[in-house]
């Protein structure tokens, strides 16, 4: 059944059996469609107030690249015009002149102004406390943080940029010296189980610099230089001695006229009941002889326990007068 209806762009009748149809034919709808999508895309320019085609953009509100930039340029000039202000004139209160500001909320003409007003005892308030060496008082923004300066007894800025250490606080302590809270700790009061953990399979385990093929190629050949070393001197091969301790006993050999039994001199005297080698050791007058290393001190420069309960051991089994000798920095140092 065939229907007569009017074209919507050129006003003709046409036949068709469609009941939606309201073009004639395909160039009507395709030019009715750019008409409308015209009448959409006509927008008016924001600055010269000219009509415009819409490109791309939608939100485009520009004829041009000039005519937006001129529009930025008023609103910066109006920013500019809000933030200029009349200059207001205000009263020193230390020095008592009277200057001219923009700023409403300041106080003093100058920075010296300042600060002879914050060494100003009048101006002491709770909050506030005293530098213990330059006695200039000291602002918090509350009372908690000033009583804990006050505990540690710390000093002002200006005190502490000229290098000046915190008087009645012992050296190492506090924040340049971290590792001072952690001794005494196990891994696992510092970093916990989890963290202990990874730190000793990072240490030991098979992620560890010692088992790493150059690491162990290095170890394998300094071992074989110190045992050829050892062989020229002829020294013992283990345990592992100190050449230059060999030395040292050579040398108080020669003065005291004595024989000391050392590495490079019959090997070290081995106590075969305590299981202990003793670096040297005059029969004659009973007395042993031990060179003392950096590994055998604490980080206060005491000896460790293990060395201590050794040379109980020793004195008590051999009767005998005991000497150490320390090692430090290429010096040796008798100990009294």
């Amino acid at each position: 059944m065939k229907l007569t209806k009017i074209c919507e762009h050129c006003k003709k009748e046409f036949e068709t059996r469609r009941q939606n149809s309201k073009y004639c034919s395909l160039i009507c709808y395709q030019k009715d469609r750019a008409n409308k999508y015209l009448k959409k895309s006509i927008r008016v320019c924001q600055t010269c107030k000219k009509e415009f085609i819409l490109g791309g953009n939608k939100k485009q509100s520009f004829c041009s690249k000039i005519c937006s930039a001129t529009s930025e340029n008023k609103k910066i000039t109006q920013r500019r015009n809000r933030r200029k202000k009349s200059l207001i004139k205000i009263k020193c209160p230390v020095c008592k002149k009277i200057f001219e500001t923009k700023n409403e909320k300041r106080k003093f003409c100058s920075q010296e102004c300042g600060h002879i007003n914050k060494k100003d005892p009048a101006r002491y308030r709770p909050g506030s406390r005293k530098c213990p060496k330059c006695k200039s008082i000291i602002n918090y923004k509350t009372e908690k943080k000033c009583n804990e300066a006050e505990a540690a007894n710390r000093l002002c800025k200006i005190c502490q940029i000229n290098g000046d250490r915190n008087p009645g606080v012992p050296f190492g302590k506090g924040k340049k010296n971290p590792s001072y809270s952690r001794r005494g700790k196990s891994w696992e009061e510092i970093y916990g189980i989890v963290g202990a953990i990874k730190r000793r399979m990072n240490m030991f385990g098979e992620n560890s610099s010692s088992k790493r093929p150059e690491v162990r190629r290095k170890i394998r050949l300094n071992l074989l230089k110190r045992k050829k070393q050892n062989i020229k001197n002829d020294g013992q091969l283990q345990p592992f001695y100190n050449p230059i301790g060999c030395k040292l006993f050579n040398e108080i050999m020669k003065k005291t006229k004595t024989f000391i039994q050392h590495a490079e001199n019959g090997g070290e005297f081995y106590i075969v009941e305590l299981g202990f080698w003793v670096d040297g050791y005059d029969q004659e007058n009973n007395i042993v002889y031990e060179i003392d290393e950096k590994h055998h001190f604490n980080w206060d420069g005491t000896y460790i326990e293990r060395d201590i309960n050794r040379q109980k051991e020793i004195i008590a089994f051999l009767n005998c007068e005991f000497i150490r000798i320390k090692y430090i920095n290429k010096i040796f140092i008798l100990e009294d």
